[in-house]
């Protein structure tokens, strides 16, 4: 249980997150993906990010999960880390991909906007706020994203 373990994410095209997982080796677990799951070929971005241990990974992983609905977890795993999971929730099937619209952002707004995004909960990240307030502003929700309080000395 002490040896090191990657979480590793899967995005699509669209930066939509398809998978998370934990593994020894993920080059090796990719392989596995590939030869058996039928996303894969949607598959364009992975990311990693190294834990000293199997249990910290896993407990990130499960994290991980719950925070961000990757797209094609099957399972939710404990939040121990010891194993244990129970089943998602099933998706609605999708007879054909969705179509994104690109935003197109100059990089001195989407920086402070990424910080300001990970000040109010670090786990969250910039595309779910502007879908939550393109859902705001169109209607389907009364909720506006909560914005968070600027840092000190800075102005709102």
């Amino acid at each position: 249980m002490r040896e090191r373990t990657a979480l590793y994410r899967l995005y699509d095209a669209a930066e939509v997150l398809l998978y998370v997982g934990i593994a020894g080796n993920p080059a090796d677990r990719w392989n596995t993906h590939k030869a058996d799951q039928s996303w894969w070929p949607q598959v364009t971005r992975k990311s990693v990010e190294w834990f000293d241990n199997r249990i910290e990974a896993a407990k990130a992983e499960a994290l991980a999960i719950r925070a961000e609905n990757p797209q094609m977890n099957k399972a939710i795993p404990n939040l121990d880390g010891q194993g244990g999971f129970r089943l998602a929730s099933p998706r609605p099937k999708r007879s054909s991909p969705p179509r994104y619209r690109q935003l197109r952002v100059s990089h001195d707004l989407w920086s402070p906007f990424g910080d300001a995004v990970r000040n109010a909960e670090p786990e969250l990240d910039r595309s779910k706020v502007i879908r939550e307030f393109v859902r705001w502003y169109v209607g389907d929700t009364d909720d506006l994203p909560r914005r968070p309080e600027p840092p000190r000395g800075q102005r709102a």
